[in-house]
C-alpha cells in the first residue's frame, strides 16, 4: 500500500523535485520533507548540470541547465541513494516518437538527440505497458498551452507522478493551484488539464521509483 502525499504549488521549474519527494516518501507515514527542503537541496541535486551534456558551440550554460530542469539520471541517482528505495529509468520508445511528433519542429531534433543519444542509454529497461502494484513512475511529460495538444502551443517538459496503489493508477500534477491525486484518465494523454490551460503527452521517460 502507497501512502499518497501532496506538497503545496511547485515554484520555477522544481516539478520533478517535487514528484520525487512524493515517492520517495510515499511508502510509509512520514510527512514529505518540506518544500524549503524539496525546491532547495533536492532540486539542486537532480539538476542537469553543463557536464552531463554536449558543450554549447558558443560557451555558456546549455539550455536544460539555464532552464534548471531536471536529469533524469540524476533522479535516479537520488532515490537510488535513499535508504530503501530503489530507482530505475524506464524508457517506451514508440511513446517517445508519438510526443516528438508533436513537438514544434525546430525543437523536434534537440529532443530526440537528448532522448536517443544521452537517456535511452542510460536507461533500467522498458516500461511496463501494465504499470506494477505499489509503485510510483516519475514521469517527463510535454507541456502545451489549451486543453489538447498542438505543436505550435508546445512549451518544453514537466513532470507528473504516476501511481499504481495496489490496482489504481492515480497522477499527480505538482503545477496544480492545490495539487491533489486525481483518478487516472488515460494518464499517457492529459488533456483539460489546470482548468483546461493546459496538456500533457508523456515523453516514453519514467523513473520507476519503488
Amino acid at each position: 500500500m502507497l501512502h499518497l502525499k501532496t506538497l503545496p504549488s511547485q515554484a520555477g521549474n522544481s516539478c520533478a523535485a517535487h514528484c520525487t519527494e512524493i515517492a520517495v516518501s510515499g511508502f510509509d507515514i512520514r510527512a514529505p520533507r518540506p518544500q524549503v527542503f524539496v525546491e532547495g537541496t533536492l532540486w539542486n541535486t537532480i539538476k542537469w548540470q553543463n557536464a552531463d551534456l554536449p558543450p554549447v558551440p558558443l560557451g555558456g550554460n546549455h539550455p536544460l541547465v539555464a532552464a534548471n530542469n531536471s536529469s533524469p539520471i540524476r533522479v535516479r541517482n537520488y532515490v537510488n541513494a535513499q535508504p530503501g528505495r530503489t530507482g530505475r529509468i524506464l524508457y517506451d520508445a514508440a511513446q517517445k516518437d508519438v510526443c516528438l511528433q508533436l513537438a514544434q519542429a525546430t525543437n523536434r531534433a534537440d529532443y530526440n538527440a537528448l532522448f536517443t543519444n544521452l537517456i535511452q542509454p542510460a536507461s533500467n529497461g522498458g516500461m511496463p505497458r501494465n504499470l506494477r502494484a505499489d509503485t510510483f513512475y516519475n514521469c517527463a511529460f510535454m507541456m502545451f498551452r489549451g486543453p489538447s495538444p498542438v505543436s505550435a502551443q508546445e512549451m518544453g517538459f514537466h513532470n507528473i507522478l504516476i501511481a499504481k496503489d495496489g490496482n489504481t493508477v492515480k497522477y499527480y500534477n505538482p503545477n496544480e493551484s492545490q495539487p491533489v491525486w486525481r483518478n487516472d484518465v488515460g494518464w499517457r494523454t492529459l488533456r483539460y488539464q489546470n482548468s483546461g490551460a493546459h496538456s500533457y503527452v508523456w515523453s516514453g521517460i519514467a523513473i520507476e521509483i519503488t
